[in-house]
């Protein structure tokens, strides 16, 4: 199994659309404890549940993704939210990442949900989630 979260957030790294909202402020899990003291601000916070499956002996990787989009201010959050999604749902044919010197592929990204608001429960930032399922691959087979 391959670190698939490190392998998407490379990718967005490269994609200026999401960029140009949140800099580098890509986290895996949820915003770290060093950076809540500078929050709320437009940040992408990635949270998955892998699956691991194979489908006639080729081993993929199916995963649900919850985007957690933040902002200083409700409009900021959704303004992240929507640029994530403008790059995710365009890519409809599989296309390939190449990460730490090996190559992934991606097959499918479903927008389960672009985003909605949601209210964060425990900070009160303004926060968007939006929802989605990708299938990828170690290598192009």
């Amino acid at each position: 199994m391959f670190d698939w979260i490190a392998v998407l957030e490379s990718w967005l790294d490269d994609q200026s659309t999401v960029t140009d909202q949140v800099g580098t402020r890509i986290w895996r899990g949820g915003v770290p404890q060093f950076e809540q003291k500078d929050m709320p601000q437009k940040a992408l916070a990635l949270i998955s549940e892998p699956t691991g499956t194979s489908f006639h002996q080729i081993p993929l990787m199916e995963v649900a993704l919850q985007a957690r989009c933040y902002g200083a201010t409700d409009p900021e959050a959704m303004a992240v939210a929507a640029a994530l999604y403008s790059v995710m749902h365009r890519l409809l044919a599989p296309f390939d990442i190449t990460y730490s010197s090996s190559t992934y592929r991606v097959y499918n990204i479903w927008a389960i949900n672009p985003g909605y608001r949601f209210p964060e429960p425990e900070m009160e930032w303004p926060l968007w989630i939006g929802s989605y399922t990708l299938t990828m691959a170690e290598g192009t087979v």
